[in-house]
């Protein structure tokens, strides 16, 4: 069984035309790539935010790193900046 009295082991079922029950028995496994991609995909948008693509109406061309403490991910996440301790976030964060 599972966490359900309804789990078959090995068996993923629709029950009552509603309810998916999942019965897998190597769910741990399959999770690693999930988690791993998740974590990758997290990573790569908290790039985008830390060095984002130039406006087209600007002069730059390159991406640079920036802290915008006016986004509340980058605000959130900060301890330091310029010397100043800046954590903990305020509430509205």
């Amino acid at each position: 069984g599972g966490n359900c009295e309804l789990t078959r082991p090995g068996e993923t079922y629709v029950y009552d035309d509603r309810v998916t029950i999942i019965g897998e028995t190597d769910l741990i496994s399959r999770m690693s790539w999930q988690a791993s991609s998740m974590y990758s995909n997290n990573m790569a948008n908290l790039m985008e935010l830390l060095c984002p693509v130039p406006r087209k109406d600007s002069a730059e061309t390159d991406r640079t790193f920036q802290i915008d403490m006016e986004d509340n991910v980058i605000r959130g996440m900060t301890v330091v900046k310029g010397g100043t301790i800046t954590w903990p976030p305020p509430q509205d964060v």
